[in-house]
């Protein structure tokens, strides 16, 4: 998650998951690490304050079969400061590019996979 949406939580240490099976939602209610029992660990993620939490035993205890990494482009906050994330409603992760290696310009040269000019006679 991003850091605007933490610190709209309360910049919490950790987040406690809930399911609701029948609307197929995941919420994300702030916690502390050392009180609550079933807490997950906010990660930190990035070097832009970013945090992660992980679902894997969430997942495994209820059955939702995710394939990969994704993204919910339009999570909402409830009245109670519980983060809704709709399982219908995702996006898939895309990894980062990776450059060509062989790319070529105009001046004669090639640049090589670290971005380095390689002339070529």
């Amino acid at each position: 998650m991003s850091r605007v949406t933490h610190e709209a939580l309360g910049a919490p240490d950790s987040y406690v998951l809930l399911y609701d099976r029948e609307r197929e939602v995941i919420g994300l209610r702030p916690a502390r690490l050392a009180v609550e029992k079933n807490a997950y660990k906010a990660i930190d993620r990035g070097p832009y304050g970013g945090k992660r939490v992980s679902g894997y035993r969430l997942c495994r205890e209820f059955g939702i079969q995710i394939s990969q990494t994704i993204r919910f482009p339009h999570c909402r906050m409830d009245n109670s400061g519980v983060l809704i994330l709709d399982l219908r409603d995702t996006v898939p992760v895309r990894g980062k590019r990776k450059r060509k290696s062989n790319l070529r310009t105009s001046d004669g040269y090639q640049l090589d996979q670290y971005g380095n000019k390689v002339f070529t006679y």
